[in-house]
């Protein structure tokens, strides 16, 4: 937390800009001109990225600049890999539309949206470090010194729906969601599937305790569902 003291420092803003537009090589679906009401004062369906709810263990905000920025996989791995942001940026990027929500979001509560994420499939690059057997969860590591556990089979089965994230709704993420990287598993709470500022991601086993499990949540199947699903009423005003 110390280390993000001098954040005012840094331009991040400049280094978002560097970045430019990000042109998905497979875009997401359009999303059906019926899917929401705004012109009735419903929400949009997208949220604006400023928008995006935001949970994490900040006072202030993690200042990074994408051009020192680097990922690394390691732990039960053949041989430990390093992708600059540089790198990732220049792989075809993904585009999906995911909606995530906080494990302890209420029905109509306000922790729940909807974004067009872009980035490149996890599971691809944990295969190119090596996946040993009996690796059973992957943790990523934040540069605030947070953890987070998924479970290794959930990104498996996910596929592309599991992205190592680099912007949202076509631009860079903003410094509050994760510049310059971060990860995203479709269908999974925020607690299990969403490391914001993601510097490394390490194959382990449940023997490890991430964040949030070491203080009583559950961090692996079968106690680990998916998302529950809930439902709202908007009415027009």
């Amino acid at each position: 937390m110390a280390g993000f003291a001098l954040g005012g420092r840094i331009d991040v803003e400049a280094s978002r800009r560097a970045v430019g537009p990000l042109k998905p090589a497979l875009p997401a679906p359009p999303v059906p001109p019926d899917a929401a009401f705004p012109d009735l004062g419903t929400p949009t369906f997208i949220t604006p990225s400023p928008d995006f709810y935001r949970v994490d263990i900040n006072l202030a905000v993690p200042q990074l600049r994408a051009e020192e920025a680097v990922l690394r996989i390691t732990g039960m791995v053949d041989e430990p890999t390093e992708f600059t942001f540089d790198e990732i940026r220049r792989m075809p990027l993904i585009e999906k539309t995911v909606t995530m929500t906080c494990v302890s979001n209420p029905v109509g509560g306000q922790y729940v949206s909807t974004s067009n994420f872009l980035g490149v499939p996890l599971m691809g690059l944990l295969e190119k470090a090596g996946v040993q057997p009996g690796a059973t969860q992957v943790v990523g590591h934040s540069a605030d010194g947070f953890t987070l556990g998924t479970p290794l089979q959930m990104i498996r089965d996910a596929g592309d729906d599991a992205l190592l994230v680099v912007g949202m709704n076509r631009e860079p993420l903003l410094p509050e969601h994760g510049f310059p990287m971060r990860t995203v598993v479709a269908g999974l709470y925020g607690y299990v599937s969403a490391t914001k500022w993601v510097n490394e991601l390490r194959l382990t086993t449940y023997d490890v305790e991430p964040y949030w499990v070491e203080r009583g949540w559950d961090g692996k199947p079968p106690g680990l569902a998916p998302i529950k699903i809930s439902s709202r009423i908007d009415a027009p005003g």
